[in-house]
């Protein structure tokens, strides 16, 4: 058999087994004859033999073929709220693989291995003060609804956190819910300070001062919060139309209002513009002072005060706010 023929043979065998991958090989300059054999992760050319690349790691998921017509992981994906990701063993309750019921001795058997086992999960202290802190994160990103990204966010700040040595002398559930506020910082994610402190397990000073720590030893460079962020939120809570919305947003982008930010609270931002383009599309009573307020989380002498802000700088010559006429 001529050299052409066992090519032109192992091509055929190996096409069944090759990815897509295909481009010029460097050394005969024959386009779209390099595969990949899935068997051997060798990379070669089929017309020249070159073998460009060996011993290739597979960083994708493992599978086990259990059927010709169904396929299983090996193994759950790692993650970054368990201490230890995800690679400890979980022992049942009562029933087998298979779903039958175990015999008495054998759950018995069964609780004396998961006490066991859960004794040996934790190696050292840190260990411990890592689980009871990603357990608090899931409790508090559940009662907050977050989506998962942000939760293996603050997860991961957390694991930053402990091994920076950050728990010395701070409660780990300052910390933690400080990891939680952190990730939605860092995602622009308009949740206040108020409402993520108000279901930590600690005062909201510690918080506060947990979360200080974060982005000074973390250097977590959070952007700033801004007012527009947080004006959907305020809108669709207090129920207001879509044009006073957009009303809204408009007065936000003028650079005159967005100068009295600085110093302010974002929320009382976007609240008091809020407020103003409520008063001026449907007039007083649109929506009150007092759940404006509450929702932006912050007192209402400070939204009137913002309120009064902006008519006075609506009165001024120099300053051109949008018709009401335009939203109508």
């Amino acid at each position: 058999m001529s050299d052409s023929d066992s090519v032109t043979t192992s091509t055929a065998d190996v096409e069944t087994e090759v990815s897509d991958q295909c481009y010029t090989c460097p050394e005969c300059a024959t386009t779209n004859s390099v595969v990949v054999d899935a068997s051997t992760a060798e990379t070669y050319c089929t017309q020249c033999g070159l073998v460009l690349a060996d011993s290739r790691l597979d960083r994708g998921p493992e599978w086990l073929a259990v059927n010709a017509e169904s396929e299983r992981r090996v193994g759950g994906p790692l993650t970054d709220l368990r201490h230890d990701r995800g690679l400890s063993a979980e022992i049942g309750y009562r029933v087998d693989g298979r779903g039958n019921t175990l015999p008495g001795g054998k759950q018995r058997q069964f609780t004396r291995l998961r006490r066991w086992n859960a004794q040996a999960k934790f190696e050292s202290t840190q260990d411990q003060n890592l689980a009871r802190g990603l357990g608090e994160i899931q409790r508090i990103a559940s009662s907050l609804d977050l989506p998962d990204s942000v939760q293996n966010r603050a997860g991961r700040l957390f694991r930053e956190a402990v091994h920076a040595g950050l728990l010395t002398g701070r409660s780990v559930e300052a910390i933690a819910t400080a990891s939680v506020y952190a990730a939605c910082r860092l995602r622009r994610l308009p949740w206040f300070f108020e409402e993520v402190a108000e279901r930590a397990r600690v005062d909201e000073p510690r918080v506060r001062a947990g979360y200080k720590v974060l982005n000074r030893e973390l250097d977590l460079a959070a952007p700033p919060p801004l007012p527009r962020d947080f004006l959907p939120r305020l809108a669709s809570e207090t129920g207001v139309s879509t044009e006073v919305e957009q009303y809204a947003r408009t007065l936000l982008d003028l650079p005159a209002v967005a100068a009295l930010a600085n110093g302010r609270k974002p929320g009382c931002v976007a609240a008091g513009c809020l407020y103003y383009a409520a008063r001026e599309l449907m007039g007083y009573g649109a929506v009150t002072q007092d759940q404006l307020a509450a929702t932006a989380r912050v007192s209402t002498p400070s939204l009137r005060t913002m309120w009064r802000t902006l008519t006075d700088l609506a009165a001024e010559d120099d300053v051109s706010f949008p018709s009401p006429s335009e939203f109508d």
